[in-house]
């Protein structure tokens, strides 16, 4: 570890990251928690995660856990922190806590052993207020207007994408999953709605539009089911602490030979998690659901709202895009980290043009006609997505190709990009990419293609039947070529996109089976190759879109004045 101009070597302790750690650590400290048990037995708790221990007695039972820690620690590197300890302005970790005594003059050392009295009418413990409903209350604020200070640092960074990543993965429903796991937030909604209302507004900084409350709606969904992943606390709080409790005790249970049944879980809280899902629960039913189960519900439940919502708009087109971002890989660029070395990045203003895309937001201001083609077009850019003016669409396909090219180069596999003379008496290129012995031993041409689900044309399938445009276009090219390749030896394999991300079931396996054997011949694992690859292609496709989109504002043209008066 390089320290200024000072390096540390890793010469000693644990390595972070390391499976072993914790059970090595926790095995040098065992024999010290188990004198504290045979010397204080009647401690009416006594428990430990790592180095921090919690004990609950009378006076003279803690001021003997402390001395033991303090005496059999020293040697295993385990330091009690009390006023002996710690040097000032710092004060002790390690504090006494008496929910009996709240209120009375207490002295500040109550053991004589340097541990200070907390006098608040809770404590904080691992992260988790434990108190009276007005101490929570004011920790969760606290927790909420921490992160609040956080998230308004957000467009320091001037990169949309970036900041993005960071509000999703730092800054949303991840900052607040433990004490959400820990605590029962059922009566503190309104803390809940505020934290939820503060992200909203984030991604309204972020994208420069402020968002209706069905466009939020689905940006609270996971990306899988066309959202953005920004989970909303108020409607997964209190599913995260009841699977929790349960899963928790159960297994405490169980390695304790208890035989007891039953969850302590207000009838508030189940509720909570009753409206969340759409359906009553109790705690047995919730029984053997993990927590990843319980989300899974709540997701379902908010989709089907939002879809129910959105059919009776009767707005077709916001049908058939709902239904297109539930199709594979729909959502690939939005779990790509922002890492412009490896091409994952996306500038300020097609970053936040493709989310709006996803999200049905207005692209443009107004509508008119286009710049390119001079046609009528809409303000949610299908009209810009399907022009076929200029030359933003073929550069747009020609990115994708070089990409699949560059896979299969990478695997060794000789492509050749846009192979000529490849049919006889024709002057047409079937492959964007020919792969000699790709498809069992016969060459392969891979040909590339862009749809948009939402054209005038199909939107009306697409709506009805997810997949309809993908499907519809992998046809059109079969008809076009297979035949005629195949009299010639050679498989003829369309690779068709949607312009929401979407991708045909066989171009997914083509994607895959070359990823694999890049894999293999570089030594990674297969299922990161494949990731990686997909994000990249969602990633140009989206960069694609954003080009064409802000190359086609609808404009009028200025009027003329000549300055001579009528």
């Amino acid at each position: 570890l390089q320290y200024g101009t000072s390096l540390i070597p890793s010469a000693t302790g644990l390595q972070q990251g390391d499976a072993l750690a914790s059970f090595l650590f926790s095995l040098a400290l065992q024999p010290v928690l188990r004198k504290v048990e045979l010397e204080v037995p009647n401690l009416a708790l006594h428990v430990w995660f790592l180095d921090d221990g919690t004990a609950v007695g009378t006076k003279v039972e803690l001021q003997a856990v402390v001395d033991i820690v303090s005496r059999e620690g020293a040697s295993r590197g385990l330091v009690v922190s009390t006023a002996a300890t710690t040097t000032a302005p710092r004060l002790p970790k390690s504090t006494v806590w008496s929910p009996l005594h709240q209120g009375e003059e207490e002295e500040s050392d109550p053991l004589a052993r340097g541990v200070p009295l907390v006098k608040e009418p809770g404590v904080t413990l691992l992260g988790t207020p434990i108190g009276n409903k007005e101490f929570v209350k004011k920790e969760l604020e606290a927790k909420v207007l921490k992160i609040r200070k956080i998230v308004e640092l957000l467009p320091t960074i001037q990169d949309p994408h970036t900041q993005f990543v960071l509000l999703r993965s730092c800054l949303s429903l991840p900052k607040l999953s433990f004490v959400l796991r820990t605590t029962d937030t059922s009566p503190f909604q309104d803390i809940l709605q505020d934290f939820d209302r503060l992200v909203r507004d984030a991604l309204g900084s972020i994208l420069g539009t402020a968002l209706s409350d069905l466009q939020w709606k689905q940006a609270s969904l996971p990306v899988s089911m066309g959202g953005l992943g920004l989970r909303g606390a108020q409607e997964h709080g209190p599913g995260l602490y009841c699977s929790s409790i349960i899963y928790s005790l159960t297994l405490s249970r169980t390695l304790q030979g208890i035989q007891e049944e039953g969850f302590p879980l207000s009838q508030e809280v189940l509720q909570a998690v009753s409206v969340s899902v759409g359906e009553e629960v109790t705690a047995e039913s919730l029984a053997g659901l993990s927590q990843k189960d319980v989300s899974l519900m709540v997701d379902q439940y908010s989709l089907s709202n939002l879809k129910a919502s959105t059919e009776q708009l009767g707005v077709v087109r916001e049908v058939a895009r709902l239904a297109s971002l539930g199709l594979p890989r729909a959502g690939a660029w939005l779990n790509s980290p922002p890492i412009p070395a490896l091409g994952l990045h996306m500038r300020v203003t097609k970053f936040s043009m493709a989310v709006k895309l996803r999200l049905g937001c207005k692209i443009y201001q107004r509508e008119g006609p286009c710049p390119a083609c001079l046609r009528p077009s809409d303000v949610f850019g299908d009209h810009a997505l399907c022009c076929g003016s200029w030359g933003e669409r073929i550069t747009g396909h020609n990115h994708l190709r070089d990409h699949i090219h560059s896979m299969a180069a990478t695997a060794v596999l000789s492509p050749v990009k846009e192979g000529q003379h490849l049919l006889p008496g024709a002057h047409r290129r079937p492959a964007d990419v020919l792969i000699p012995n790709w498809a069992q031993v016969r060459d392969a041409a891979l040909d590339i293609t862009v749809i948009h689900s939402l054209q005038p044309e199909t939107v009306t399938a697409a709506s009805t039947t997810p997949g309809h445009v993908l499907t519809n276009a992998y046809n059109g090219k079969i008809r076009g070529a297979y035949e005629e390749c195949k009299t010639v030896g050679i498989e003829f394999i369309p690779i068709v996109f949607e312009s929401l991300g979407g991708v045909h079931t066989v171009a997914e396996r083509e994607v895959r089976k070359l990823a694999s054997a890049m894999a293999s011949r570089a030594g990674q694992e297969e299922e990161e190759a494949s990731r990686h690859s997909f994000n990249r292609l969602s990633i140009l496709l989206m960069k694609s879109n954003s080009a064409i989109l802000s190359n086609r504002i609808p404009s009028y043209p200025e009027p003329y004045i000549d300055g001579t008066e009528i």
